[in-house]
């Protein structure tokens, strides 16, 4: 006969294991399942939004761009909880240093990458705790467009991302002339970040981000 006093372990043991072990693996993933699906969303709209910059770069902060940018972004969280970073930048050699002279500044940033231009989506949400490959320039563009003059990337400091961008494998004419980009080429950089889904406890995954350059 059973004994009478381990009646009922089954089942108690069965609760533990659900709490503790299936559960926890059912949440996980969950979570990793939902984060790979949205970070399929983050490249597209990488990819989505670097083309728009390309080609309509002057329209930034119009209502048309800021429209269409929210809705092919709302599947990766855009705009409530993510944010999309566009960058033009320009490898400041011997002859972007003399454009930048006119008014006759010194030129700090010979020999560095800097940003000409800088925007971002006024209504998203930079995801917590991320921080964008370039960084944000601590200057002010001279539009509503985000671009800087000329005298401005050749010498102020806050606009040389050389350390950054240089990871990126992209060299100019100065340094390569049989690889690199001619003198006074713009590279177009967009990076996107939203924040992941995490259970508590389960998961702490970081933001989802990816980068293009055009």
């Amino acid at each position: 006969m059973r004994n009478q006093k381990t009646r009922g372990n089954v089942v108690v043991e069965f609760a533990l294991l659900t709490a503790f072990i299936l559960l926890p693996m059912f949440l996980f993933t969950y979570g990793v399942g939902f984060n790979l699906l949205t970070q399929l969303e983050v490249v597209q709209l990488t990819r989505d939004a670097g083309h728009m910059f390309v080609t309509t770069q002057q329209a930034f902060g119009s209502t048309d761009f800021n429209l269409i940018l929210e809705k092919v972004g709302a599947n990766a969280g855009l705009p409530g909880a993510a944010q999309v970073y566009f960058y033009r930048v320009i490898y400041v050699d011997a002859a972007t240093c003399k454009s930048g002279q006119a008014s006759g500044p010194p030129c700090a940033n010979s020999g560095a990458w800097v940003i000409a231009q800088f925007w971002k989506d006024p209504n998203g949400t930079t995801p917590s705790g991320f921080t964008p490959l370039l960084g944000v320039p601590g200057a002010t563009p001279v539009d509503s467009a985000g671009n800087f003059n000329p005298s401005d990337y050749v010498t102020l400091s806050s606009l040389n991302v050389n350390t950054a961008f240089s990871t990126l494998g992209i060299v100019p004419y100065a340094l390569n002339p049989t690889l690199g980009l001619p003198t006074g080429q713009m590279v177009y950089f967009v990076q996107t970040a939203t924040s992941p889904f995490n259970v508590a406890g389960v998961t702490s995954m970081k933001a989802l981000s990816d980068f293009a350059c055009f």
